[in-house]
This record gives structure tokens, sequence and C-alpha cells, in this order.
């Protein structure tokens, strides 16, 4: 995440220090591309509460600065509510040998005010 990157804080001792602790947590999730109304199927990495880490199935036309559209599938509740969509920024894109994307995204409204927001994704 190259904007995400710039709050980042190394240690003395070579530690990561994030403004915003990442949560390892593996969930079903679609984005949508709000320019050309793409959708991706895929699933979190991590998740925080000012952003996520995807990883895409398959490949698609996103781009670095793309204004996308993230919504992480709940067990609980099949149905999508609009609140539940949150509206993010691409700040970082990656492929492994396999052709799949790591998508980094920062939450537009930046830090959800809530901490727990990452936690019940992790739950």
């Amino acid at each position: 995440m190259v904007h995400l990157a710039k709050k980042v804080v190394i240690d003395a001792s070579g530690a990561e220090r994030r403004r915003h602790p990442r949560i390892p947590t593996t969930a079903l999730c679609k984005i949508r591309d709000k320019r050309n109304l793409l959708y991706a199927a895929g699933e979190t990495v991590n998740v925080s509460s000012s952003g996520v880490l995807l990883q895409l199935r398959g490949s698609r036309p996103f781009a670095t600065g793309d204004i996308i559209e993230v919504v992480i599938a709940d067990d609980e509740n099949p149905v999508v509510k609009r609140e539940n969509v949150r509206e993010g920024i691409v700040r970082r894109i990656s492929s492994d040998r396999s052709g799949h994307l790591s998508v980094a995204i920062e939450f537009e409204d930046g830090a959800d005010p809530d901490p727990t927001f990452a936690m019940a994704l992790a739950a």
C-alpha cells in the first residue's frame, strides 16, 4: 500500500509498527470499479480499520488510484446492505506467478472510528 506505507513506522529494532494493526482474516469479498462497473471476486488476506488487502481470483484491469467499492461477506447476513459497502482507493497491486492479484485498498473515509470493525471481520 504505497499511501498506507507513509503511515508505517520502523522502530530502532527494525520492527514494523503501523497506525492501524492488520488482522489476518479470510472472508469472501467482491470489489467493483466505480468508473467502469467491473466486478472481481476474491478474499481478504488482512484487514484493519483503515484498509484491506485482498487476493483476487483471475486478473481484472484495476489500477493504482482507482476508486472502488468493497463488499466483504458476512455469513450471518447474506443480503448486503448499502451501509456495509466501503468505498476505497486502490493503493498497490501485485501479482503472483499464478496470475492472482493482491490488491491493497485504503478506505476512502479513512480509519473506521470503531476499532472493532477489523476485529469483527476476523471473528
